[in-house]
């Protein structure tokens, strides 16, 4: 319809055009054959028919039609919806979560920026922010949605997802890996011939006058832990030492003074307890005192301990372990040592 109406007004605009030069070539009726009949009768209808193609034309047509309102509904379409968050408040969003969720054994975890550039990280073709976590036995790459924060595991191979799924599972991997198991049928008390005992409860704690340790841990009866692992018998004993201290100086430099032990030089460290201190009165070996509240004693080979200082005591807590292999017959249990096998009987539960 609008093709019919533009070719009607150029022809009555080439007729009026025409007709102001000879009016009889476009007028082919009447007497009067003049240029104002020729206005009157095509500069008319060119009017009229400007006027009803501007009614029947539609402009949404023509704006879409237009390269202007191409561009504009094309930009309308490629146009992204706004982030939620940014890769700053992301990463805090991550750095929240780790406050919030606990690792075994309290490991230091640090967190860096997947694209320092602050550039997107792209996964089946969806957007996310990709932050790294490391202190864990693995890095581990945790996504984060722009738009809805949503946190998420990704790994190689593998489709993204909650990262508290992959947490449960972690914690369940890491306990099941570490989990001790302990053979239930040495629980009960146990005496040999030569008054030897073994007291072990099911939750792994016993007594025992068994005299398997330095002469530091005494003889008598000591409180223990035991356990099994990879069919061996491991009995464990603590000892605590109590001493007085104190920390000076002489000619030799910083000295450390134990109650019953002695004066000590130190020989590596600055400051405090922290450090290496060797005998000054006798030879023999000396002590370590660490940052983390352990130590490596070698004055009576005693090896590691922890330890702490509260009003002028310094208190160690060493644990030894031995490690036997058994049997066990019927009611009977065998213990393999360095100097014999021990049997016991089963007295009691």
């Amino acid at each position: 319809m609008n093709t019919l109406l533009v070719i009607l007004l150029l022809v009555s605009l080439i007729a009026m055009v025409v007709g102001l030069v000879k009016p009889g070539l476009v007028i082919r009726w009447g007497e009067k054959k003049t240029r104002p009949r020729v206005l009157v009768i095509y500069g008319g209808l060119f009017i009229v028919l400007l006027i009803v193609l501007g009614m029947t034309g539609s402009p949404n047509s023509e704006k879409a039609s237009s390269p202007d309102g191409n561009k504009a509904a094309k930009e309308t379409v490629n146009k992204e919806p706004e982030t939620k968050y940014t890769y700053d408040s992301a990463e805090m969003r991550v750095g929240d979560w780790c406050m919030e969720h606990q690792f075994p054994n309290n490991p230091k975890l640090s967190i860096s920026k997947g694209k320092p550039d602050g550039s997107f990280y792209e996964n089946d073709g969806k957007k996310y922010y990709l932050f790294t976590l490391t202190g864990l036995q693995r890095a581990v790459d945790i996504l984060v949605d722009p738009y809805t924060g949503d946190l998420l595991f990704n790994d190689v191979g593998i489709k993204p997802y909650s990262l508290n799924t992959w947490y449960g599972q972690y914690r369940k991997d890491y306990e099941g890996a570490n989990k001790t198991s302990s053979d239930s049928r040495l629980a009960g008390r146990w005496v040999a011939d030569d008054g030897a005992r073994l007291d072990f409860s099911g939750n792994g704690i016993g007594i025992t006058n068994l005299n398997l340790w330095s002469y530091e841990f005494g003889l008598g009866d000591k409180n223990i832990t035991w356990r099994t692992e990879n069919g061996r018998l491991i009995i464990a004993a603590k000892r605590t030492v109590k001493s007085k201290y104190s920390l000076g100086k002489q000619g030799y430099g910083d000295i450390l003074t134990m109650e019953h032990y002695g004066n000590f030089k130190r020989t590596e460290g600055t400051d405090g307890l922290y450090g290496t201190w060797m005998p000054i009165d006798s030879g023999g070996g000396g002590i370590q005192f660490f940052e983390d509240k352990t130590g490596n004693d070698q004055i009576n080979r005693l090896g590691k301990f922890t330890w702490s200082t509260e009003n002028g005591y310094l208190t160690r807590t060493y644990s030894q372990e031995r490690v036997f292999d058994y049997t066990m017959e019927n009611s009977k249990l065998i213990i393999f040592g360095n100097n014999g096998n021990i049997v016991f009987t089963k007295v009691g539960s």
